[in-house]
């Protein structure tokens, strides 16, 4: 019998056996530990895991083998090799199982294969599946193999991606109409076929590895393209040139052409060459330019913007695209398109858009809407879209144009054609209008002229005389309206003329309040005194009509320096300008008011309350005098008006205004009109004055009366309208028969225009209808003083 241990042997052993278990727990947690490490790392690495039994066709798998095809492990639970095979592509069943069965008889080291296997919500799943058999029988039979899982469905879609893009590319240069060519080392890489066919070659076996140096005609060319290159590597500057090449056949053509480095950094990585041939457009050098710059937008960047859109956002954008957004390429792909167009077209354009995408044939090709760029800035643009499939869905190609400044010239011109139509308009209405107030105003001037001082009837003459001068001002409107009548042109102190055209309007106006704020030195311009007062008085009216309850006008002037920028939206040069502004408290205008606001016949007040003649007044005499007019408004905070006219360098006029009295005189007077109305009261004035008259109705009857009493007239009053033998044929004839005789001009419009030709022919002054007794007697007298002094012999026609 053994000994029986002792109680010391005992205890020993027991610490022993704690100390071995204590080992064997630490070595198990150290495990625990390092299974735990590795499947935190398989599963970060998204990688499915997977152990086969061979001959049972068990599969042990972790979570994330059944995650990558979208179910739970419990979801696929027992996993077989049946389960695995009903989820792969039948397509790819075959090869994965000739690729396993070579791993089995040791053909592959490892078994791997790429698939798609089938998600839980029936789509497609690209894996990568990798495999090693872990243990075989003797005989060399597999038993267990172990594998992982790899989701690879994003590589795969990035690989077909740029595929696509590859293909894309290939195909715009095969497409191209430019001959396109890759060089290396000076050495032909690649060519399309338009390159081909420009210099004659079927076979790529005919200039792949060709010297670049045998195209050339002139070899001077060839070194001028290395220098060139160098010059771009330098300055990173593309460069163009115009050269003349040889084909296979040793013909000759001349080719604009463009080398760009790949890299300007590195030459070894060769050289892109686009040749164009413009061997007939270099029959001129105006068609020469126009393919040159043609070439230059084709090849360089389209003058358009050029993008694809898909999806609500775009997919493909062109550098044009980037430069009308004002965003870069990131922003521009990551902000839906909706948000880049303005609130009020946004829905429209989006409906267009998915209704092109779905066939609708019956939308228009192009149409127009409003993109806000970076800033807020907001563009109008043209779109013509086209319906194309891109990496395999619907798109649309879409070429933008921005006509922003295009429809503000549409929008000058249209207001420029309506002015000059209405001007015509008012024009023609002065002119009539004039003919009658002559009657008036004449026939006025004899009833006052005939009456004693003492006569009850003379104050109503007097106030007939009074109205028709009034008339008078609105024709003066109508005209200047229609030609921007400037008969009278001199230097004018604008803040005397400011201050005396402010005192004379306040002075009936008690419950305004004006304020003057003058520049000093005080500003001189060049103008016609009487339209600048007349346009100061029609702003100084519609400020007043803008207070009904009275307020405050505030007039200031100030000399500015205006630039490019600053002239742009007034439409006038550069330079020093004398700026006149007249500032009310009314009630002010909205957006829709101020952009009428100076159209002729355009009022926003009660019927009877104003013509709408003011402002479209001022703004033509403005024009006229090289200057402009701008307003600032809003609805209830009053209304500022900035009239902008050349400042002058010359020292202002000063002038004695002098008391009308009646020039009288003896001579006889030929008086030609079309209208008996003028004939009578012309006539009534002149022998009232103490002329002699012969009337005449018309250019025709004037010239047969000259042929038959000639020698009898001393001076001529011609009107400028009429019918058939108008005023610029009647002088010519006049001047035939009676070369010296006086003569005097009259018209209803203006003496700009046809007037002033006339005047410029020789005519010796000019009489504006209407006119007073006092004026057609001083210009009479005027011209035949001037004449007697210079040349007694014109009279009467003698030399």
């Amino acid at each position: 019998m053994s000994e029986k241990p002792t109680y010391e042997e005992l205890k020993r052993r027991v610490r022993q056996l704690e100390k071995q278990q204590a080992e064997r727990e630490l070595v198990e947690k150290r495990l625990v530990a390092k299974i735990r490490r590795f499947e935190d790392v398989v599963d970060a690495a998204n990688v499915g895991t997977w152990e086969w039994n061979v001959r049972t066709g068990a599969l042990l798998t972790n979570e994330r083998w059944a995650r990558i095809l979208g179910f739970g492990l419990e979801e696929i639970f027992p996993v077989t090799v049946e389960t695995w095979r009903s989820h792969v592509h039948p397509e790819d069943l075959e090869k994965n199982l000739l690729a396993l069965q070579a791993h089995f008889q040791g053909d592959l080291y490892y078994y791997e294969r790429e698939c798609r296997m089938r998600h839980k919500d029936g789509s497609w799943v690209w894996v990568l599946e990798r495999g090693k058999v872990t243990k075989r029988t003797d005989g060399g039979e597999p038993l267990w193999m172990y594998g992982t899982r790899q989701d690879i469905t994003e590589r795969r879609l990035a690989e077909t991606k740029l595929k696509e893009s590859e293909k894309f590319l290939k195909d715009v240069a095969r497409a191209a109409s430019i001959g396109i060519a890759y060089t290396k080392n000076r050495k032909i890489v690649w060519a399309n076929e338009a390159m081909e066919q420009l210099f004659g070659y079927e076979k790529e076996e005919e200039y792949l590895g060709m010297d670049t140096a045998e195209l050339f005609a002139d070899k001077e060319d060839y070194d001028r393209v290395g220098q060139m290159l160098f010059e771009q590597n330098r300055t990173r500057q593309v460069q163009d040139y115009v050269t003349t090449w040889v084909r296979k056949d040793g013909t000759f053509f001349d080719g604009y052409v463009r080398v760009n480095l790949i890299d300007v950094n590195d030459y070894s990585k060769g050289v892109i060459t686009s040749i164009f041939d413009i061997t007939e457009r270099k029959q001129a050098e105006e068609a020469l330019r126009k393919s040159e710059e043609k070439y230059r937008v084709l090849v360089e960047n389209a003058s358009d913007a050029i993008f694809i859109a898909q999806d609500g956002s775009i997919r493909f954008a062109n550098k044009r695209t980037l430069e009308l957004f004002g965003y870069d390429t990131r922003r521009l792909y990551s902000v839906p398109f909706g948000e880049h167009i303005h609130p009020e077209d946004r829905q429209m354009v989006i409906d267009r858009h998915f209704k092109r995408l779905k066939g609708d044939s019956g939308l228009p090709s192009d149409y127009s809407f409003r993109l806000i760029g970076q800033g807020g800035s907001v563009h109008t643009i043209r779109l013509s879209v086209v319906l194309i499939e891109w990496e395999g869905k619907p798109a649309t190609l879409n070429f933008a144009r921005d006509i922003t400044e295009m429809l503000k010239l549409e929008k000058s011109l249209y207001q420029a054609q309506k002015m000059e139509a209405i001007g015509t308009l008012a024009g023609g209405i002065a002119h009539d209008f004039n003919n009658l107030l002559t009657g008036i105003q004449g026939r006025a001037s004899l009833l006052s002229h005939e009456l004693p001082p003492s006569d009850r009837l003379r104050k109503h003459s007097k106030a007939i005389e009074e109205y028709a001068t009034s008339a008078t001002a609105l024709t003066k409107q109508l005209l200047g309206l229609a030609r921007g009548d400037q008969c009278d042109v001199e230097p004018v102190c604008i803040d005397e003329l400011l201050q005396n055209t402010a005192a004379m309007f306040g002075r009936t106006r008690k419950e305004i309040r004006i304020h003057i704020k003058t520049h000093q030195p005080s500003a001189v311009i060049e103008a016609d005194k009487g339209q600048i007062e007349q346009l100061l008085l029609n702003m100084l009216i519609n400020a007043w009509q803008a207070m009904p309850d009275g307020g405050e006008i505030f007039l200031a002037t100030a000399v500015v320096d205006l630039d490019d920028a600053a002239c742009m939206p007034l439409h006038i040069e550069p330079g020093r300008y004398c700026k006149i502004s007249v500032a009310d408290t009314g009630v002010g205008m909205d957006e829709s008011v101020i952009q009428r606001i100076f159209d002729p016949f355009f009022t926003t007040k009660p019927r009877g309350m104003g013509t709408g003649l003011g402002l479209a007044s001022a703004f033509g005499i403005a024009k006229h005098h090289g200057g402009a007019i701008a307003v600032r408004s809003e609805p209830g905070k009053g209304a500022t008006f900035e009239t902008y006219l050349p400042v002058s360098e010359r020292e202002a006029v000063r002038k004695e205004v002098a008391e009308e009295d009646l020039r009288r005189g003896s001579a006889t007077i030929l008086l030609v009109d079309d209208e008996e109305m003028i004939l009578e009261v012309g006539g009534a004035m002149l022998e009232n004055l103490g002329y002699e008259v012969i009337a005449a109705h018309g250019g025709d009857e004037a010239i047969k009366t000259l042929r038959q009493k000639g020698c009898e007239v001393d001076l001529v009053i011609l009107d400028m309208i009429m019918p058939g033998f108008d005023g610029g044929k009647a002088f010519d004839r006049i001047r035939e028969l009676k070369p010296g005789l006086p003569v005097i001009l009259s018209s209803g419009y203006s003496m700009e225009g046809k007037a002033a030709e006339i005047l410029k022919r020789g005519c010796d002054g000019f009489l504006q209808k209407p006119f007073k007794m006092a004026d057609i007697g001083k210009k009479v007298n005027d011209i035949l003083d001037r004449v007697n002094r210079s040349d007694p012999s014109r009279i009467c026609g003698e030399r």
